[in-house]
């Protein structure tokens, strides 16, 4: 692969970073787009050491994104930007070139804090890896001499692994949506970054971010606009639909949406709240299919909870789109997700199962509350979801669901549109809005 670029096209970067949500985010408009630029190069870059071996390749997302992508560019174990045609391929690449003995020995030296050691045998990670995939190497700075637009995630432009990347995504025409549906901006404002911004355009999520925008990173009113949220268009929710069908509809169950140990999700808790659901799902009568978090493994703590010889009967593992486990689910039940914003749109209620209190970090001056005064994150804050961290209580909003769910989807509704807008052709829209780059004049149809 020794020509992985053509300088002679124009060239649309997607820049995945921080996790595949942002492919979830951007897919809807990347498809409209493919066909607006057939002649563009379309090249993935995962400037995250560990994004490519997350991927799944038998999941709805990428079996799309293999028809919008020509190229796969990823930063390596060994920090060499390598590439491939497919992301079956990088997959394959990425694996081979992570050698064990380099990378345990990183790993080892850095816990020692021997740092000098460390960066010695990283060098010579990185240069023997550039030797044996010499015909996979990636020069990423080639990108400056082509005709090119990025889009991205604005939160993302300062962040270390995006080093590399930074001056490429600014210095022309970038466009931001964000990784994920929480609308940003609506707890404590940020420290102003100074980042350059002057090329950048935002698609906002909602009116209630524009502000934090401004104060945050200096965009002013005609580098902002607000679409909602573009995978929540019906013809893309149909079009999900119809390439993956559930093999779960003739039961009835609950959508656990998972994440993996965190400093607001410790193990006790995340134990404890699986202890709660396993108590409930036996009590209503109902499967529970597990959606883990791209991040998250597959842990044993499930099996202990729910009973390795259960698995497949009372409960389950599924790789499924979101928006299929949960359309034929009775509920969902999440650590904290956006998600549950996702499933309002398909007449969903959730569950937030989290508890903030006593983390510092977290219950503080500056933390969101809500009714109880307790603290909470964004959604229990804009009543988009109910939350607890009791099984009382998780018991009583089962039952509310069970018995009057067509009230509370209602309700749900309501409080979505006071956040949202709901515009229709909305990813055919912004992709007309890339499209009014002076750069893409001479490649559209």
């Amino acid at each position: 692969m020794k020509v992985n670029i053509d300088i002679n096209r124009q060239i649309v970067l997607f820049v995945c970073s921080p996790s595949l949500g942002l492919l979830d985010s951007w897919i809807s408009i990347l498809i409209p787009l493919r066909k607006k630029l057939p002649r563009a190069q379309f090249i993935f870059i995962a400037p995250r050491t560990k994004l490519i071996s997350e991927i799944n390749l038998q999941s709805v997302l990428f079996q799309m994104a293999n028809n919008v992508f020509d190229l796969v560019v990823f930063k390596s174990q060994s920090n060499t930007w390598l590439c491939s045609d497919t992301f079956e391929n990088a997959k394959k690449i990425n694996s081979y070139s992570t050698i064990k003995i380099f990378h345990y020995g990183m790993r080892a030296l850095e816990e020692l804090n021997f740092n000098s050691l460390r960066q010695l045998l990283s060098k010579i990670y990185m240069t023997t890896v550039s030797v044996i995939y010499s015909k996979f190497l990636f020069e990423i700075n080639k990108i400056k001499k082509t005709n090119y637009l990025t889009l991205f995630d604005l939160y993302e432009l300062d962040k270390p692994y995006n080093k590399d990347l930074h001056k490429i995504i600014s210095n022309n025409d970038n466009f931001s949506l964000i990784h994920g549906v929480n609308p940003r901006g609506i707890q404590y404002e940020s420290k102003k970054k100074i980042i350059d911004v002057k090329k950048t355009k935002l698609f906002a999520l909602s009116e209630r971010e524009l502000e934090h925008y401004k104060n945050t990173y200096g965009l002013n009113p005609d580098q902002m606009k607000v679409y909602g949220i573009p995978r929540h268009e019906k013809k893309w929710i149909e079009n999900i639909l119809k390439k993956e069908d559930s093999e779960l509809s003739d039961n009835k169950y609950i959508f656990l949406i998972s994440r993996p140990i965190s400093t607001y999700l410790p193990y006790d808790k995340k134990k404890q709240f699986l202890e709660m659901i396993k108590i409930a799902a036996d009590k209503f009568d109902l499967k529970v299919v597990i959606k883990l978090h791209p991040k998250e493994e597959t842990d044993k703590i499930f099996a202990e909870i729910f009973g390795q010889n259960r698995y497949k009967k009372n409960w389950e593992f599924s790789d499924k789109h979101p928006f299929v486990l949960g359309k034929n689910c009775e509920f969902a039940i999440s650590f904290y997700s956006g998600v549950p914003i996702d499933l309002i749109i398909l007449g969903v209620p959730s569950i937030e199962l989290l508890d903030l209190k006593g983390i510092k970090e977290y219950d503080n001056e500056f933390s969101l509350r809500d009714s109880k005064g307790e603290p909470v994150f964004n959604l229990r804050y804009l009543n988009l979801i109910k939350g607890t961290s009791s099984y009382k209580e998780l018991e009583r909003y089962i039952k509310e669901i069970l018995n009057d769910r067509n009230s509370i989807v209602d309700t749900l509704k309501k409080e979505y549109k006071k956040v949202f807008p709901v515009i229709e052709n909305v990813n055919q829209l912004i992709v007309e809005e890339i499209c009014k780059n002076r750069l893409l004049k001479d490649y559209k149809n």
